[in-house]
């Protein structure tokens, strides 16, 4: 069929060795900067949907929504060459920064690491408020 895109099978190498992360310039008002934010890799995003989700001890598991916000930033925020800006002991400090900045970042992150609105509403939602206080990833 003409004008039809053929599918090329990919071999291992060729997906270990494309470029797939996309990234956003985003402006803060708030820091009078911009950052460069970058969509995570899958052992960011599985790392930072662990830190938020803990035991409650009865089998069970409940969301610590505490500093979420600052821990997905530090994964997401990257200098010029991709690399992290900020350190996960560093999310205390960024915690206290403006909670309008950080989601400025997080929204911006959440699409460009493929995190679905569902996946966060899901999260929010199982979280019942409920907080353990930490503040590390």
């Amino acid at each position: 069929m003409a004008g039809t895109k053929r599918a090329v099978l990919a071999d291992a190498a060729g997906i270990l060795a494309a470029r797939d992360f996309a990234y956003e310039d985003v402006y803060v008002p708030e820091w009078r900067l911009t950052v460069r934010v970058r969509g995570m890799t899958g052992a960011q995003r599985d790392a930072f949907m662990a830190a938020i989700a803990k035991s409650d001890g009865r089998g069970g598991v409940k969301v610590d929504m505490s500093n979420r916000l600052a821990k997905f930033a530090v994964q997401v925020i990257v200098d010029a060459e991709g690399r992290r800006l900020f350190r996960d002991d560093q999310i205390g400090e960024l915690s206290a920064k403006s909670a309008a900045a950080l989601e400025r970042i997080f929204s911006v992150g959440q699409r460009l690491s493929g995190l679905s609105d569902e996946a966060v509403e899901a999260l929010a939602k199982n979280s019942d408020g409920q907080s353990d206080g930490s503040t590390t990833a």
